[in-house]
Formats: C-alpha cells, structure tokens, sequence
C-alpha cells in the first residue's frame, strides 16, 4: 500500500511542478524594473511612501518597520513567495507520507514467525499454534479447546509462563502439564514415547521463536507445518507513528515561516499558501485513516 501511496504522490509533485515554476517565472517575467525616481514602497501593499516621516503606511495602516520598505534596489517580484512555498508543500507533502509508511511498515507491524503443529497418537492427540511475539519469544496456545491458557517460552532466558505462574527450564514434561491445564488428556505423562512427542514440539517451538524459516518438522506422531512470516499488529505503535509523522510537519512550518521572513509577500499569498497545506494535510490525514 505504501508503494501505491508514494506513486501517487510522485505523480502529483511531477504535475504540480511545473505549474509552480510556471508561476514564478511569469512573476519574474511580469515583474516592473523598478523606478530609481521612487523613494520606496510599503512592503505590505506597495503604495509609495516616499517622503512620509510617519513609520506607519497611509495606505493599508501597516507598520513599516515589520512589513519593510521596499526600495528600488530590493524590489521583489508579487508571487515569488506563493511559488516557492506551493513547491516547498508538494515536496515536504511526499517526504511526510514516505516516513509516514516507513514509519508504518518499521513500527507499527511487527513481522513474526508462526507455524502449526499436529500431535497425532492413541495417548495424545492435540493441535498447538506456535507464533513469535518478540526476539526469541514463542506463545503455544492449543487449538479447539476454547478459552485456554497460553504458554510463553522465552528461549534466551530458557523461561516459560503458563497460568501457573513462571518456571526456568523448558523440558518435555513441562509441555505435558500444560497440556493437562489446557484441558487436554495425556495419558501416560511419563512414557517416554509421550515426552518424545513433547521433546519434537518443543524444537519446532523453538524455530518459531528465533524467527526461522523452516520446513516440515516430523517426529514421533508429531507433525509441525513449515513457519511462515506474518505482520502483528502494534496497538501502542500509534503514537510512535504520529510523533515520527509530526516531524516533517514541524519542519514545513519551519520553511514556509523562513519563506515568510526571506520574501515578504502580499497579504494574499500566505492566505492562498493556507488553503493549499490545508489541503494537503487533508490528503495526508486521509492516506493515514486508511491504513
């Protein structure tokens, strides 16, 4: 979905790109040679202030020492701030959305291993899911029993937690007592055919664990299906993924206040520049409710 999202995005920066430099060459084009007779403009709306020992415009009322006097040597083009801030939002819009999927497909979606496996045998009979939830880290849960307990195996520590608490040390009559929670019948727990069985569910959790891409795995009436990769979903990754999108955002508003600063634009422009990130942080919100 992000390479979709991206394309699009690269399509709308190829369209818009040039009409944006179309803009700010007609406004250079179009732009008066400045008059050396004219003793200065209102920076705010141009009216001549040539003369006036007032610091405030009779034209618009605007202060001249915020808004500037224009002078004939530093006479700007009208428009060059709406083109260069449209093209500063087409290209910060594209970079916001990339680390937005990044952030996404980095963060918000875990890529774990999993796999089934079968214990098929007159004494035990029983389905287990095995699926990774962190760096050697398994949950076992089995399957068609209803509401039953989950055993997490951390395979670096060589712990396990079942609903009776924490225990070091996995082992094949571990896996039977939690069979026996789980409310499946082993019978003869300590036949060693029985803890063989146990002892293969085991290696085939633990390939799952350090995110193995294996295959079939057979053992004695075990039978564990290869592992394939899954996405997980974060609940808390959310917020990670606003502050890393907030970033661009903030450095946007950077370049379009210093644009501001550099270019002195007509009251019109910043309003026009508005609507236009309006608009595409309307875009951007959209694109991010979607995935």
């Amino acid at each position: 979905m992000s390479v979709s999202i991206l394309g699009l995005l690269l399509l709308l920066i190829v369209l818009a790109l040039p009409v944006a430099l179309v803009i700010v060459v007609v406004k250079l084009l179009r732009s008066r040679p400045a008059d050396p007779r004219d003793g200065g403009r209102c920076g705010q709306c141009g009216y001549s202030v040539r003369g006036i020992a007032a610091l405030q415009c009779p034209e618009c009322g605007a202060d001249l020492r915020e808004v500037g006097i224009v002078t004939p040597g530093s006479s700007r083009p009208r428009g060059a701030f709406l083109g260069v801030s449209v093209l500063w939002l087409i290209v910060m819009a594209v970079v916001t959305v990339y680390f937005m999927s990044l952030a996404i497909s980095s963060v918000m979606y875990q890529r774990a291993s999993h796999r089934m496996i079968f214990v098929q045998a007159p004494y035990w009979n029983t389905t287990i899911e095995a699926k990774q939830s962190g760096p050697d880290v398994v949950e076992m849960s089995v399957q068609g029993q209803g509401n039953v307990p989950v055993m997490t195996w951390e395979v670096a520590r060589d712990e396990y937690q079942t609903s009776a608490g924490a225990v070091h040390g996995m082992n094949p009559t571990a896996i039977v007592a939690w069979m026996n929670q789980c409310g499946v019948s082993v019978q003869n727990p300590q036949d060693a055919q029985t803890l063989a069985s146990a002892d293969v569910v085991i290696a085939a959790a633990r390939e799952v664990a350090a995110g193995m891409q294996a295959g079939f795995m057979n053992g004695p009436h075990v039978t564990a299906h290869p592992t394939h990769v899954m996405s997980v979903y974060r609940p808390r990754s959310k917020w990670i993924v606003l502050g890393i999108t907030l970033l661009p955002v903030l450095l946007t508003l950077s370049g379009l206040l210093w644009l501001h600063r550099r270019l002195r634009p007509q009251w019109w422009e910043p309003a026009v520049v508005g609507v236009v990130g309006l608009f595409m942080l309307a875009i951007v919100a959209i694109l991010a409710l979607r995935v």
